[in-house]
């Protein structure tokens, strides 16, 4: 009984997490780690995972019906929470937010934080965590024109123009500075305004209209401005704390979307035992399935072909054979081995009779077109199929083109 607590202990900390909001600290706190320092563990998850599959080998035991009927409970009770997590978007601001706050104090000698929230830096070993993190705190704060593929920035830098943007949305608070380093006549002009006051606006056009004329209509001898910048800062020096807080709440993000796919790799690993049972014993469908889930995931995509079974593999023969793709077939004895065990273990989905249903064994597809010299009907039907729908494309591109709409 102690193995079965166990595991559903695990499982429920998955589910609900014990999350700690530090004011103090502008911290988050993951089941008592900072969620920061989560970040920079690579294997913290994994791990986690690895132990809860281990728990549930040791007790998976077929020849036990006590055993047996718990994996059958708990199998259910891992979808139904995978199911709950898919519905919460863990990029919303206000729900990361809502977690409770704690004033707490701590010394320096007891629980401090190792690494500030803002203190994380790109190397090429983490270039596409880095990024993903830095577009993730984009989407939180509704960021959504932030450009990451600007040359001229480093990563960190981008990260600090990101955290601009950030102040800029929140404090809603902008100062313009036009610097002429190379004329002493006028000298730096800073305005500071609420974008929401519309007097003040009206007032800085007024002062550009009047800068304007000054340097490039009255007075000739002065040069053009070297550069006009925009940048962005917080209200006061107090604010600069917030930094740190604007960060956590991504740290957070982090934590909760990997403790959610952990549920889902767990879930995986249940219903691949639960369907030894069903095949074992003919077991009656439950109310959820795995695949019923996987709807509602965002990252579970599958790629359905209008086609039957018979069209998909033609269609990737003729792609293969006219080399629009290719598939490294290095010792294999047949042209088409490697092609057949890709489209197997793709995601792939194609018609039949009017349902879809998953692309698998199409190596019995292969096997009667090559035999088979009837089939050669079947490719050149679908094949006009595609030129004709390409062809009508090419022409709606081109009365685009002659309309002035592309």
């Amino acid at each position: 009984m102690k193995n079965f607590l166990d595991l559903n202990a695990e499982i429920e900390k998955l589910y609900k997490p014990k999350i700690q909001i530090f004011n103090n600290f502008k911290n988050i706190m993951f089941y008592d780690t900072w969620a920061n320092e989560i970040y920079h563990k690579v294997n913290y998850f994994y791990d986690w995972e690895e132990r809860i599959k281990d728990k549930i080998d040791n007790i998976s035991d077929p020849d036990s019906p006590t055993n047996i009927k718990f994996i059958k409970v708990f199998h259910q009770d891992v979808l139904q929470k995978y199911n709950d997590l898919n519905k919460i978007d863990y990029e919303s601001l206000d729900y990361l937010k809502s977690f409770p706050q704690f004033p707490l104090e701590f010394s320096d000698t007891s629980n401090p934080n190792k690494i500030k929230n803002s203190e994380f830096y790109y190397s090429p070993d983490n270039h596409d965590q880095y990024e993903n993190f830095l577009k993730k705190i984009a989407r939180i704060f509704n960021i959504d024109d932030f450009d990451f593929q600007d040359d001229n920035y480093s990563y960190d830098s981008i990260k600090d123009v990101l955290l601009d943007e950030i102040i800029y949305k929140l404090h809603d608070t902008e100062e313009i500075i036009i610097d002429e380093k190379d004329d002493d006549d006028l000298k730096k002009d800073e305005i500071l305004f609420d974008k929401k006051n519309e007097d003040e606006i009206d007032t800085l056009m007024a002062i550009g209209e009047e800068l304007h004329k000054k340097m490039f209509g009255e007075e000739p001898g002065i040069e053009v401005p070297k550069r006009e910048e925009i940048v962005f800062k917080l209200k006061n020096k107090e604010e600069e704390l917030e930094i740190d807080r604007y960060y956590s709440y991504g740290f957070l993000s982090y934590c909760l979307d990997s403790t959610r796919t952990l549920l889902k790799n767990i879930a995986k690993h249940l219903d691949s035992f639960v369907s030894l049972i069903k095949k074992l014993e003919n077991y009656k469908e439950d109310e959820f399935t795995l695949d019923d889930i996987l709807i509602n995931d965002p990252t579970d995509l599958k790629l359905e072909y209008k086609l039957s079974k018979m069209e998909v593999a033609l269609f990737y023969r003729a792609l293969h054979d006219v080399g629009i793709i290719h598939v490294n077939n290095q010792g294999q004895k047949h042209p088409y081995t490697n092609l057949k065990s890709y489209i197997d273990n793709s995601n792939i989905y194609y018609l039949d009779k009017a349902k879809v249903s998953k692309v698998n064994d199409i190596t019995r597809q292969f096997a009667r077109f090559l035999n088979d010299n009837k089939y050669e009907q079947h490719e050149l039907k679908l094949l006009e199929l595609i030129i004709s729908k390409l062809k009508n494309r090419k022409e709606q591109i081109l009365a685009n083109h002659e309309e002035g709409l592309a």
